[in-house]
């Protein structure tokens, strides 16, 4: 049986309480620059596991808009669940990353080398403006630095 994934989340940064809490700071699903391309410096993904027992391997990659260009290649995390009530929380940090064009890039979690969930990644121009959410300010967040 392979592992739940209970969460996923792309983040500017993550830490830990005094009390050992995890703490996800600046959740996002979008980033803007005016200029491409664009370079991200950093950012967090953070998944945590459960349900399964064993090794696994973790991985995260993130897809051009047209699914033909690899953005970031993460590294390979291995970790072990001793029971299936365990958990496990990988952390992947993301350097450089290199925005060739606007459009939504495809996050994903690969799990023992097989595809567990995708997610967008908009980047955007906010000059160009874009849809909003119904029932939410628009965000507004820094631009990317060049």
């Amino acid at each position: 049986m392979a592992p739940v994934l209970q969460f996923s989340v792309l983040c500017d940064d993550v830490g830990r309480s005094g009390e050992g809490k995890l703490i996800i700071y600046g959740v996002f699903e979008a980033i803007a620059s005016t200029a491409y391309p664009a370079t991200h410096r950093a950012c967090y993904v953070c998944n945590r596991w459960t349900g399964a027992t064993g090794p696994h391997r973790e991985r995260i990659r993130i897809q051009s808009p047209d699914g033909r260009t690899t953005v970031v290649d993460g590294p390979e995390t291995s970790f072990t669940l001793a029971d299936r009530t365990a958990c496990h929380t990988v952390v992947c940090r993301l350097e450089g990353l290199t925005f060739e064009r606007p459009g939504t890039y495809r996050v994903q979690v690969l799990l023992d080398d097989q595809l567990v969930i995708e997610y967008g990644l908009n980047v955007q121009d906010p000059q160009a403006g874009s849809p909003s959410v119904p029932g939410r300010a628009p965000a507004t967040r820094p631009p990317l630095h060049d």
